[in-house]
Formats: C-alpha cells, structure tokens, sequence
C-alpha cells in the first residue's frame, strides 16, 4: 500500500474525512436536540459508512473499526433497538473524538496510532450494540418457549432474483433517469466514489437498479463504470448539480428512460447487468436533451496555486496604477493629443480587465463562514455542560463568504468570545429564573457583508457588564489612574476589558480568570487590519462586534504625505478626513487636541512619532500659515486624529511583507508599491498608537 498511496491521495483522504466527522458531529447533537428522525439517522450512517471505506482502502484498520462499530451503534438507532439517551449521545460524540485524534496524527506524517482510548471508546459502544443484542436474544428465547409444541409458521416464498424497490416506493413518483458515471483511472477509493454515487442519488429518489449493486459496491467490486436507475421528481440538472461534488469522476452521463403508453419503461438489471430494458433501450426523451455526456465543472485547486495567482493579480494592480501615473504625465507634457487618447483608452480597457481578474480570482478564494462556524456548536454543547449552564445557540448568516487567509485567523477569536459569552455572560439557570429569565441561556454568532466589510458579532441575552465595577477594577489593576478613570465615558471604560490582565471572574477556572482572553482577541484582530467593540446592557446581555476586511491582500487605503514620504492608512481604520482652523487645536494638560462638534479630540503627529520632522503645528513655534491636515481614526472605541502634511487621495494598495527583520517593528503591517515606483509604508493604527513614542496620549 505504501507505494501505491501518495500524498496527493492521503491529502483527498484527510479533507474528505474531516468533512464527515464534522457532517456527523453537526447531525448527532442535532439529534441530542430533536430526536432519532430517520433523516438524520440516514446522513449520519452515510457518512459513516463512507468514511469507513475510504480509510479501509488507505489501510487505515483501526480507524475502519471504530468507524465501523459507530455504524452498528446507529444501526441499533435505526433500527428502534437503541433510544437516544446520554450515553448513546456521549459514545457517539467520544468516537468522533478518536477519529479526529487519528486523522491529526495521519496529517502530522505520524500515521495511524494506536490510541489507548480507542479499544475503550470500541468496547463503549460494542456494549451498548451488545447490550440490546442479548435482550432480544432473550425476548426470542421466551417467545420461542412459550410457543411450545405449537405449529410453525409457513417459510416465506423466496425473493425474486430481480431487484425489489426499498422502502416506500410505491410513493415514489416522477421519471426514470440512467445516471452513467465513469471513475477517474488514477482514483484510489473507486468503491467509495460508487457508494457516494448511489448515496447522492438515493437522497434525490428511489434507486431502482444499480450496476454494481450495491452489495458489490460494499465489497469493493467495483469496475470504473457505475450505471444506476432512479426515479425521482428532480430535474436532470438536480441530479448533475448533486453528483458534482464528488471528486474523482471523469464523466456523468444523464439520459431519461423512454415512455412507453405513458409510463416509464419498468427496468431491471439481468445478468448482463443493466443492458436490457422491457420498454426497449433507454433514450432521451425530446423535453429533456440529448443525454450528452456531462462533465463535472468542477475541479480541486491547491491553496497555494490560488495564492500565487493573486499574487500575480496583485502586481497587475500595482502596473495599472503605474500605467495611469504614466498616462496623467503624457498628458502634462502633451496635452490631450491622439496618441494620448488612445493610451487613455488603452489604460482604462486594461483597468477594467485587471478588476474583473481581481475579482474572479478572489471570488476563488472566498469561502463561506460555514466552514469555520460548523465547529462552534459541538465547543458551546461541551462548554455548557462542564459549567452547569444550559444554552441554546444560534448561528446567522453562515452563506457568508470571507477569504480564506482572514477565515483562517478568526477561528481563535471567535472562540474565546463564545467562551467569553458562556462563562461570564449567561448566568446560570437558577440565577436565570430567579431574574424572570428562561433557563435556558441564549448566544448568537451571525456574520453580514458591509460594505467592503466583514462584520461578525456575538451576543448573549446574559447579565452584562458593569461598568462600574470595571471602572473600580481598572484602576486596582493599574490599567488607569483614578482621575482618569473617573471622566473615562462609557465606551471609554468598556475598552479596558480588552487590556492584559483585566478580568471580572470572581476566581480562577480552567476556563477563564487569568485575564487571558479578550486582550488576544484585540490583538489578533488588530493583526487582521480589524476592530472589535462592545456594548452591553445590564442584565439583559453583551455584544461583541468584529470588523473585517474582506481579503489581506488588497486594500483600500488613504495616502498621506509626511515630511516627504508617503503612508498608507487603511480606511478601515479611517473616521474621516479635516483640515482644521488654529482656534480648533488647542492644549489640555500640555497635550494637543483638537476641538471638533464639541468633541476633544488627541492629536497625534505622524512626523513626531516617526521621528522625522521639527515642531508642527500643534506645538510652540510652529509655522502660522503652514497648513496641515487630520485624519481622524479610531481605536478600540477612541478617536485620535492623526497629524499629516497632504492627502495624496485614496487607491487600492497591495500589501507587501516587510521581510523577516523588519516584520515585527510596531505600527506597520506592510509596504505597497506606488504608481510612481516609490514605496510606501502602511500604517498599523492601533499598534502605531500603542508605540512607546506615543507615551501618554492615549491618556489625555
């Protein structure tokens, strides 16, 4: 097996496999929740069973066993033996466990390891399917001695040798399809891809024949074709949509059966398989097509690939940028003359192409929230539980689509926000009562475009956050001096949650107390070029709101020039832009600050900061009719206003890494080249606001 299997074929194993478990995970406490409905029972036994063949082929043989005994647990489900309680639940959710454990070390290069907690989460639930065993062997026992001599029941007549429909087909009505599906040469699991086959169509109707059967199927005599029938009241192109998920087929083929008097030709397989039909051979019917040859339009790209594409996307962004800077020069020296109209052209074709570019290959990239947001409910079900809490948790929004490089840094921060939620904010169920609330605690996640952002929140229906007693804590913390704690606002003081340290737990727990949490939050976000807030309301709960941009990679950003140079400031950061009057700028507490719709503002100069320049305005000696701008930004709930020469205008940037040596100086996530070749610097705001140069702004 080892020199069959390659990392290619491990890696399509690994992603499906993870898909199941969670497949799996998502319908077993939706069972927990509603009940053993056949439909769940159905799914979840499917993917079972799936993910049991695919490691078996792999020779994964441990992992083929625990998936194996899961589906007998749920056999017993299926079949009413076993009801769902706790203990089937909990063995359920322990097998998935294992099972990711092992894909972990599988995807680590360690291989299959040997669990100790394997054998015990088998013989878990060997027991249980045992357990019911014995019983009905006992029932029978008692039936059969209390029958005694009596006559015996008459042996049923034999089963046909042609296939007999399942269950409930007789209320099965619509066409009759042939679904031909030919399986890729080169794939290693051809009778899982066959099993998904018939599994797919199976959901979409009742499958009247298949060849293979799907006796075969299981017993991976499987050839490259698989032919099935079914009837079904989907449309041909439901049947292509469903089947085009599944990897490794190099062709679908979908033709209606023909009609003879008005029903559908009755169709077995004989021993030839499928190749002889009572109404004559299978053709299309006029209202459907030709039955040619369908395609699947879908093919799997390596995340790296996607990458480099954007990278090459974002050095046309850069050129197209350079070739309009090039274009406003002719036309400085040559005025708007024929062969500058024709480079107008020219250029403006060529930017419309590069944003049509941009966007499919970002749209490549994108995925939906769902991926990460199907994690969560199994983390809230386990936490609830461990802290006595019951909660009901609600998920909106979750077609959303982000990036998949910002999908991929959220997943933290959004977990400790929920841990947040429960911990702190739901109270518990007697507490809840005592306050005329329901017992059961509710936490919302939801994510929602805006704009070019993505806003994601988190809310609890809990007791809130008492400003305060966090305004009391700050300054026992040392987070903020008494005075100014005492004419912090509002928003102001529920910033301080966010700082090192700071927590409201009463006593330390393996889940909150350290005063670990919601300053990694901040940080991680802030990483992101996003922010995060919070409102509360006392005794009726708190939410958290998360901004984002949609990609790391391009942005938008305001250029400023200082001293010379220009600077990049993301505009998710960005309030808006004032070019004030003198009598506007005045000086509290020997700092700066600008006085804008009866709001003080600090002011902050970029040159000071950076080090560059002499006095500015905002100090003693500065130039009277020198004229200076601000850019007002805000930082974890407080605007400052940044002190610049000149607005340059706004433009999409590409973001590039500063290097190994000069990636962690604080106050810049990147560079962007510029239409004229130069190069900018961009700006972190908040880091750049939390630097040791700012010292005690932040504080005015």
């Amino acid at each position: 097996m080892d020199e069959i299997i390659g990392p290619e074929e491990i890696a399509v194993f690994l992603e499906e496999a993870e898909e199941q478990l969670q497949l799996m995970e998502e319908n077993v406490l939706r069972m927990e929740e509603e009940g053993a409905a056949p439909d769940l029972l159905d799914e979840i036994f499917r993917a079972a069973h799936t993910l049991k063949g695919s490691a078996a082929t792999l020779g994964y043989s441990r992992m083929a066993e625990l998936a194996h005994g899961l589906e007998e647990l749920l056999d017993g489900l299926r079949k009413g033996r076993l009801a769902v309680g706790t203990e089937v639940i909990q063995a359920l959710l322990d097998g998935l466990d294992f099972l990711r454990s092992m894909l972990n070390e599988i995807a680590e290069g360690k291989g299959e390891v040997d669990f100790p907690g394997v054998d015990k989460a088998t013989g878990r639930i060997r027991a249980l399917v045992e357990a019911v065993s014995a019983a009905e062997g006992q029932a029978a026992a008692g039936a059969g001695a209390a029958a005694g001599s009596g006559s015996r029941p008459k042996p049923e007549p034999s089963a046909p040798a042609r296939p007999e429909p399942g269950p409930g087909a007789a209320e099965v009505q619509g066409a009759l399809y042939q679904v031909s599906v030919k399986i890729a040469a080169d794939c290693l699991m051809p009778a899982v891809r066959a099993f998904q086959v018939v599994m797919a169509l199976d959901e979409l109707g009742q499958i009247v024949a298949s060849d293979p059967t799907l006796e075969e199927i299981e017993d991976e005599k499987v050839k490259d074709t698989l032919t099935v029938q079914v009837r079904t009241r989907a449309a041909e192109g439901e049947l292509e949509e469903k089947l085009a998920g599944i990897a490794d087929l190099d062709r679908i083929e979908i033709s209606r059966v023909a009609v003879a008097d008005g029903v559908d030709s009755e169709v077995y397989p004989d021993e030839g398989g499928l190749s002889s039909f009572s109404g004559g051979s299978p053709s299309p019917s006029p209202d459907e097509g030709s039955g040619e040859s369908r395609v699947r339009r879908t093919v799997r790209v390596d995340v790296g690939v996607l990458d480099n594409l954007l990278n090459l996307v974002g050095e046309l962004v850069i050129d197209r940028t350079r070739l309009e800077q090039v274009c406003r020069n002719l036309r400085v020296l040559e005025g708007t003359g024929e062969l500058t109209q024709d480079l107008d052209r020219l250029t403006a074709n060529i930017g419309r192409t590069t944003d049509l570019l941009q966007e499919s290959i970002m749209k490549a990239r994108m995925l939906p929230i769902e991926v990460l947001f199907r994690k969560f409910p199994r983390l809230v079900r386990d936490l609830g539980r461990d802290l006595g809490k019951e909660v009901e948790f609600m998920m909106l929004g979750q077609d959303t689509e982000l990036d998949r490089s910002v999908l991929e840094e959220i997943g933290d921060p959004l977990i400790h926000l929920l841990r947040n939620s429960i911990d702190h904010g739901l109270e518990p169920p007697r507490e809840r009562e005592a306050a005329g609330k329901p017992r059961k605690g509710r936490v919302v996640l939801s994510a929602r475009h805006e704009e070019n952002q993505m806003v994601i929140t988190v809310e609890d229906d809990g007791r809130g956050i008492d400003t305060e007693k966090v305004k009391k804590l700050a300054v026992e913390k040392g987070i903020l001096p008494p005075d100014v704690a005492e004419r912090s606002t509002r928003d102001e003081l529920l910033a301080t949650v966010f700082y090192p340290g700071f927590s409201t737990a009463g006593q330390v727990s393996e889940v909150s107390g350290r005063g670990v949490g919601l300053d990694v939050v901040k940080k991680n976000i802030e990483k992101l070029n996003g922010s995060v807030q919070v409102e509360t309301w006392l005794g009726k709960g708190t939410r958290f709101t998360i901004r984002l941009p949609l990609t790391l990679a391009i942005i938008r950003a305001l250029l400023v020039r200082c001293e010379g140079e220009v600077y990049a400031i993301p505009l998710s950061s960005v309030v808006e832009t004032v070019c004030p009057d003198k009598d506007q700028v005045e000086t509290v507490a020997g700092r700066p600050v600008l006085v804008l719709r009866d709001e003080v503002l600090p002011l902050v100069s970029l040159a000071q900061l950076f080090g560059l320049g002499q006095a500015s305005y905002t100090e003693p000696g500065a130039q009277e009719d020198q004229e200076h701008y601000v850019v007002l930004v805000r930082v974890s709930g407080r605007t400052f206003g940044l002190v610049v020469d000149a607005l340059v205008g706004e433009q999409e940037v590409v973001i590039k890494g500063l290097g190994e040596f000069l990636n962690d100086i604080p106050g810049f996530s990147g560079a962007t080249i510029l239409g004229d070749g130069g190069v900018a610097l961009i700006l972190d705001v908040p880091g750049l606001l939390s630097s040791p140069n700012m010292g005690a702004v932040g504080e005015g």
